[in-house]
C-alpha cells in the first residue's frame, strides 16, 4: 500500500488520510493467508493545547532506560516515540495510566513523546542518558 517499505507503514511519508494496509503471508506448508486494515492518519504537526494536556506526567526524566506515563483525566492514550530526526521508534495504542515505556534499546538522546487521545495531542520531550 501507500507508504509501504517492506514491512512498515510510515505515516509520514502517506500523510493525513485512509489507508488501507494488506498482509500476505504464505507459511513452510504453502498455505496462504491474506488480511488487511484500514489506518487513520491525522495530521499532528505540534502541541496543540488540549483541556487534558496539563495532566500527562513522564518520569523519570531524564531516563537511563525506561519511562513511565501517568494521566488522570482520560482513560487510555495512544502514545508515539519519536527520535531526534523525526523518526517513529515506538507506537503503542489504547495505553493505560501508569504504562512503562521500554527504552533501554535506543541510544542515548533525546526523544519526543507524543500522546494523543480523542483528536487532542500533547508531546513532551524526554531525555535518555
Amino acid at each position: 500500500g501507500t507508504a509501504v517499505t517492506g514491512n512498515s507503514f510510515d505515516p509520514l511519508t502517506a500523510g493525513a488520510g485512509t489507508y488501507t494496509l494488506s498482509y500476505s503471508y504464505t507459511d513452510g506448508n504453502n498455505c496462504t493467508n491474506t488480511n488487511q486494515k484500514t489506518v487513520n492518519v491525522n495530521l499532528c504537526t505540534g502541541i496543540k493545547e488540549a483541556a487534558n494536556a496539563g495532566s500527562f506526567v513522564v518520569y523519570p526524566n531524564p531516563t537511563s532506560d525506561n519511562f513511565t506515563i501517568n494521566f488522570t483525566t482520560i482513560d487510555k492514550v495512544n502514545v508515539e516515540v519519536y527520535d531526534a530526526i523525526g523518526k517513529l521508534v515506538i507506537a503503542k495504542q489504547d495505553v493505560a495510566n501508569s504504562t512503562v515505556i521500554y527504552m533501554d534499546l535506543f541510544a542515548k538522546g533525546i526523544y519526543n513523546v507524543r500522546l494523543i487521545s480523542n483528536n487532542n495531542c500533547s508531546v513532551i520531550r524526554v531525555i535518555k542518558n
